[in-house]
C-alpha cells in the first residue's frame, strides 16, 4: 500500500480520523497540519438517494502562500457570475494584477462554464476585507467591505477616519472602478452588507464601537449614488451586537438582523435568551426603528443569514451551541449545529430547526427555493445525526434542502482531503445552483470531489449544480404503480397512471426551476382502467422540471423529470 504524506501549514483548532483514512496529528492551535493518507482505503457506501447533480467544479486563486478567501457571488445576465472576495496573492495563478496591500479587495468574472474572463483588484497600502458585492441600477456593483489601510494609497483615494472603516467600491459592469468612499467613525466601524435604495443610493450595514450604546452597536450609513453621506445612524443595547444582514421590505423599510449579547434595555426591548441571540430590528426609510425581536436559546447564537419570505415573514439562519430553550426547540447534536428560525409577519416563530452531526457544523447562507429552502455552509463531522455521509477532509462544504415547514429532504456534502468552507451560495436564472467557499484541499481525484489543483496553499473553490428541486414527499399508496417516460423528454413526455376510482378531480402539473407553472392538464378522473396522458415539451426550455399530480383528498405525487 502507498503511504502518501503531505504537509500544509495553517492554524487549525483540533484533529480527527477522517472517512478518508487521513489521520490528522494535530495540537491544540498548532501551526503545522499532518495528513498521512493510504492511497486506496475504501470509503462506506452512500446510501442516500440525492438530487443534486454537480456540472463543474474550478479553482481560482494565487500560488504559494496564497490566501483567497470568497465572500460573495451574484449572477450575471450571460448565466456566468462574479465572485467576490479577499486576496493576499500578487500575479501568479489565476491573479493578472499585483497585490496594492497585505490583503485587497478580489473580483472575478466566470463564464456559465466556470471558465475565468477576468479579474479586478482593489485596495490600498493596508489590509482590505471584501465582504459583500451587489449589482446596481446602472449595470454595475457595488463593492463593500472593511479597510484596514490608514492613508490614501493604491485604490483608496481617502484615508481611514479610525482603526477601520467602511469602504466601498463603486464600479462598471467590467469591474472598472468609477469612485470609492471611506465612511466610519473615529472607532472601529465593519461593513457586513448593502442594499440599493429607492432614491437609487445605498445603505451599508454593519457595527461601530464609536461611543454607541454599548460595545459594538448596528451601525447603518445612507449614502448618495455618488457616494457621498446623507446620514448614518447606530442601535444597540449596552453589550455587543453585531449586524449582519439587511434586507429590504414591502413598506420601503429595511430588516436588519444580526446577533447580540444584549438584555434589555436602551434600545433592545427583550431580554436574552443566553449568551448571544439572533436580534431582529425594523427600521423605516430614514433610519428610524420601529420594532426589535429577539430569538435564541440558552446558549450562543450567532447569526449569518437571513431572508425575507413571500408570506410577509422571513427566515434567520447561523450557528447555535444551545440546548432546548427560550426560541430553540431542539438540542444541539454536536458543539455547534446549523440553526434555522421562520418567523411570520407578526414576528411570532413559525418553527425552528437545528441541524448537524457529532463535532461543529456552520450555516453561511439561505436561499430560498421552490417550496422550501436551501442552506449551505461547511461541516467538520462525521455521518450521524443529520449527516448520511463521512467528511472526505478535516471540514467540508456541507448543503441541505428543506421544505417549507423546515423539514429535511435532503443533504449532501462536498470537499475535499483538507479543509473545504464555504461562504456563499447563490441561484441562477435557470435555476441552478452556485456555492463558493476558500478551499485547502489539494485537488487529488481519489481523495475528494476536487476535481483541479490548487495553484497555493488558499484558494477560491466554486462549484455549479444543477437545479436544486424536491425530493421526496409523502406520497399516496398508488405512486408506485405511475409511470413517466421518456426522461429526459424532448417533445412529449408520457405519464400512466393507475386506477383512481375514489377521486373527484386530478391534474398533472409542471413546475420549474423557479417555483414557476409551466404547464397545466386536467386529468379526467373517476379513471378505470389505468390511463396515459401524453404531456407536450417540446416547448420548454431545456432543464430540471418538478411533475406534479394532485388528486382530491391525497397527498401529491411529485417527480422529477428533464427537458432536452
Amino acid at each position: 500500500m502507498l503511504l502518501l504524506i503531505s504537509l500544509l501549514f495553517l492554524v487549525t483548532p483540533k484533529g480527527r480520523l477522517t472517512s478518508a483514512g487521513l489521520y490528522v496529528f494535530l495540537s491544540r492551535w498548532s501551526n503545522v497540519l499532518l495528513l498521512a493518507t493510504v492511497v486506496g482505503q475504501s470509503t462506506p457506501a452512500i446510501a442516500q438517494q440525492l438530487p443534486l447533480t454537480r456540472l463543474w467544479d474550478h479553482t481560482y486563486g494565487g500560488s504559494g502562500n496564497s490566501q483567497d478567501e470568497p465572500a460573495s457571488l451574484v449572477p450575471t445576465a450571460d448565466g456566468g457570475c462574479l465572485v467576490g472576495g479577499s486576496s493576499v496573492s500578487g500575479i501568479s495563478g489565476t491573479h493578472s494584477q499585483t497585490a496594492e496591500g497585505a490583503r485587497d479587495y478580489w473580483l472575478i468574472k466566470l463564464s456559465a462554464q466556470g471558465v475565468q474572463q477576468w479579474d479586478q483588484r482593489f485596495g490600498g497600502s493596508g489590509e482590505d476585507r471584501l465582504a459583500v458585492v451587489r449589482p446596481t441600477t446602472d449595470g454595475g456593483y457595488l463593492l463593500g467591505g472593511t479597510s484596514y489601510s490608514q492613508y490614501s494609497s493604491g485604490d483608496k483615494s481617502e484615508n481611514n477616519w479610525g482603526t477601520d472603516d467602511f469602504w466601498v467600491v463603486k464600479t462598471t459592469s467590467t469591474g472598472i472602478k468609477v469612485w470609492d468612499k471611506t465612511l466610519g467613525t473615529f472607532s472601529s466601524d465593519q461593513l457586513h452588507d448593502l442594499v440599493e435604495t429607492d432614491d437609487g443610493g445605498y445603505l451599508l450595514a454593519g457595527e461601530t464601537n464609536d461611543n454607541g450604546t454599548g460595545n459594538y452597536d448596528f451601525y447603518l450609513v445612507k449614502i448618495t449614488a455618488e457616494g457621498k453621506r446623507q446620514w448614518d445612524v447606530h442601535y444597540g443595547g449596552a453589550q455587543h451586537d453585531e449586524l449582519r444582514v439587511i434586507r429590504r421590505t414591502a413598506d420601503h423599510g429595511f430588516l436588519l438582523a444580526g446577533t447580540s449579547a444584549s438584555t434589555t434595555g436602551m434600545d433592545k426591548t427583550q431580554p436574552s435568551r443566553g449568551g448571544q441571540d439572533y436580534w431582529v430590528v425594523k427600521v423605516n426609510q430614514f433610519g428610524i426603528k420601529e420594532w426589535d425581536r429577539t430569538y435564541g436559546g440558552p446558549g450562543n447564537d450567532v447569526l449569518s443569514s437571513m431572508q425575507l419570505t413571500p408570506d410577509g415573514g422571513f427566515i434567520l439562519g447561523g450557528t447555535s451551541t444551545s440546548e432546548a430553550g427560550g426560541e430553540k426547540s431542539q438540542a444541539s447534536r454536536g458543539g455547534k449545529d446549523m440553526w434555522v428560525v421562520k418567523v411570520n409577519v407578526a414576528g411570532t416563530v413559525d418553527w425552528d430547526r437545528r441541524f448537524g452531526g457529532d463535532l461543529e457544523e456552520n450555516l453561511a447562507a439561505i436561499q430560498p427555493v421552490a417550496g422550501g429552502f436551501l442552506l449551505g455552509g461547511s461541516s467538520w463531522s462525521g455521518s450521524g445525526g443529520d449527516k448520511a455521509q463521512p467528511n472526505w477532509g478535516y471540514c467540508d462544504y456541507w448543503l441541505l434542502r428543506v421544505d417549507e415547514q423546515g423539514s429535511l429532504e435532503w443533504e449532501r456534502r462536498y470537499g475535499g482531503e483538507s479543509i473545504d468552507m464555504l461562504n456563499a451560495v447563490t441561484l441562477l436564472a435557470d435555476g441552478s445552483c452556485l456555492v463558493a467557499g476558500s478551499s485547502t484541499s489539494s485537488g487529488l481525484p481519489a481523495l475528494g470531489d476536487k476535481t483541479q489543483y490548487n495553484y497555493g496553499f488558499v484558494n477560491f473553490w466554486v462549484l455549479k449544480m444543477a437545479a436544486v428541486l424536491p425530493l421526496k414527499s409523502t406520497e399516496p399508496r398508488w405512486a408506485r404503480l405511475v409511470s413517466v417516460f421518456p426522461v429526459p423528454a424532448s417533445s412529449s413526455l408520457h405519464v400512466v397512471l393507475p386506477p383512481l376510482p375514489n377521486a373527484s378531480s386530478a391534474t398533472l402539473s409542471l413546475i420549474d426551476a423557479l417555483g414557476r407553472v409551466v404547464l397545466v392538464h386536467p386529468v379526467s378522473v373517476p379513471m378505470t382502467p389505468s390511463a396515459e396522458v401524453t404531456l407536450p415539451v417540446a416547448q420548454l426550455p431545456a432543464g430540471s422540471y418538478l411533475l406534479r399530480m394532485e388528486v382530491t383528498g391525497q397527498t401529491p405525487l411529485l417527480r422529477r423529470i428533464w427537458v432536452q
